[in-house]
Order: C-alpha cells, then sequence, then structure tokens
C-alpha cells in the first residue's frame, strides 16, 4: 500500500477536481433486502444483490445517497467509500485505501466525513469503543478524525475536509421519542427516547470538537432538520421510521431521498 502522501501516477489517479466522501450507512444507505442478503451465496440471490447495485468494496451503496446526489449537484466525480457498521476507527484506513487507490490526490476537491453515532454501539464496542466511558468515546473519535484528516491533507492539500453532522432521528420539541412505526398517513407513532436523543447531542458535540482539532470545516445538519425526524409529518420526514409505509426510502431508520439531498445540499455549500 502506498503510504501517506503517496500519489499513483496521473494517468491512474481520479480525475481532477473529484470528492471523496467516507460515513457510515447513513451515507450508504443501500436498499435493505439487498444488504440483508448480501452474505448469502445462491448465485441468483448474488446476482440480485450485486448485479448492477452500486458497491465498493463488498459495501453496497445507494444510487441516490447523499454523496451520489452531491456529485450531481457539484458536477464532480464521486468515490464512495461509506459502508454499513462504519465506526471513526476504521476511517484512517479507509483514508489510507483511498490515496492507495489514486482517489485522493493532489488534485482532489474535498474529502468528507461523516461518521459517530456507531461509536456509540455495537459495532464501535467491536473495536475497542466504550460508550459507557464518555470522555475516552470522546477522546477515541477526536483521535480519530485528527489522524484521518492529516493523511488525506498530506496527499490532497488543497482540498476541502468536511466533517458532516447527523441528521435529526428523534422528535426534539416534545418527548424526545422516536417514531418507530409510520404506516398511518401523517400519523407517526414513537415512543420517548431521550437516551437516544440525549446520545445525539453528544455525538454532535464529539464532530464539532474533532473538527476544530483537525482545522477542517464542521457541517450542521442536526439543526436545520429538527422538524425533519422520524416523527415529522409524511411530507416533511427525512428519516423514515423503522416500519414506514408513507415515505420513499432505502433502510428503516435511515434518510429518506429528501433527507439526503438536503445533506448533499448543506454539504455542497461549503465545497
Amino acid at each position: 500500500m502506498l503510504g501517506t502522501g503517496a500519489s499513483l501516477p496521473a494517468s491512474q489517479a481520479a480525475p481532477a477536481g473529484n470528492i471523496v466522501t467516507f460515513g457510515d450507512s447513513y451515507t450508504s444507505n443501500p436498499d435493505e433486502l439487498r444488504n440483508t442478503l448480501k452474505k448469502v451465496q445462491i448465485p441468483e440471490v448474488k446476482h440480485f444483490v450485486w448485479g448492477t447495485y452500486p458497491s465498493r468494496g463488498g459495501c453496497l451503496q445507494a444510487p441516490n445517497n447523499w454523496p451520489r446526489q452531491l456529485g450531481s449537484i457539484a458536477q464532480a466525480p464521486i468515490a464512495d467509500y461509506s459502508c454499513t457498521a462504519e465506526s471513526s476507527h476504521v476511517i484512517p484506513g479507509k483514508i489510507d485505501r483511498a490515496i492507495a487507490a489514486g482517489d485522493i490526490h493532489r488534485g482532489t476537491r474535498a474529502v468528507i466525513i461523516a461518521v459517530g453515532m456507531n461509536d456509540f454501539g455495537p459495532y464501535g464496542i467491536k473495536r475497542g469503543a466504550n460508550p459507557l466511558d464518555e470522555g475516552k468515546t470522546r477522546a477515541d473519535y477526536i483521535n480519530n478524525i485528527q489522524r484521518s484528516v492529516a493523511k488525506a491533507r498530506a496527499a490532497a492539500p488543497h482540498a476541502k475536509i468536511l466533517i458532516s453532522g447527523s441528521l435529526s432521528v428523534t422528535e426534539p420539541d416534545r418527548l424526545n421519542s422516536l417514531c418507530f412505526i409510520n404506516v398511518v398517513p401523517n400519523a407517526p407513532l414513537g415512543i420517548p427516547l431521550p437516551a437516544l436523543h440525549r446520545i445525539e447531542h453528544v455525538n454532535r458535540s464529539n464532530q464539532r470538537a474533532a473538527a476544530a482539532a483537525s482545522r477542517a470545516t464542521y457541517v450542521e445538519m442536526m439543526d436545520p432538520s429538527r422538524t425533519h425526524s422520524t416523527c415529522a409529518p409524511d411530507a416533511y420526514r427525512w428519516v423514515a421510521g423503522v416500519i414506514d409505509t408513507n415515505v420513499p426510502h432505502n433502510m428503516g431508520l435511515h434518510p429518506t431521498p429528501a433527507g439526503s439531498r438536503f445533506m448533499a445540499e448543506q454539504l455542497a455549500r461549503h465545497l
């Protein structure tokens, strides 16, 4: 693998002005059925899952996720390294891979990182996180992002480095509810989850701190999406419920196409 700051010959590198994105399933946002079946080895199922659906390195990625919508808005080539279950711990290695592949180079326009919530869950725990120790979680997150940004900046010194915030998932104005079941038009069914609401805010604080420590640009998503959570009316919901028959979406409890579009538009303003 090429070292940090190394570059491929120009003929092998990604086009100048490209954008490289890293994130978890809120970024990759693949079709839920395909993502569930991706390890099934039956030929017909493998063809259904992988046949023409976008992917990179074994990670399915929706054709309408925010990186691809951003590419359309910015009229820029996109190299999307997002994957379900990503936490901040894997991003430094992913940056190395993107550099080695020639996707991050001196002509790269922007590198965007959108992770954090999985640091508080089983995927982060599997990689050494301890969500019960918020101080360590914060310190580890900042360190992971600083290392990632340093690697990206060494290889692409002129690129914008953006740390993306996360869309509001819980309802901020009433009981901090998460609306699991949305099957009756404009009547989301939620239960109070103040602990999850708090984690959303802790994660945002960590993202802001990591951006500041890395001299990167933090892009706010939570505040402007506060009225578009899982509990918003159908026409305004940017994150689907677990079961949601009233808004288009790829995965339950993940961004709708409109939510991904909003993220793409917000990020485009900082390019």
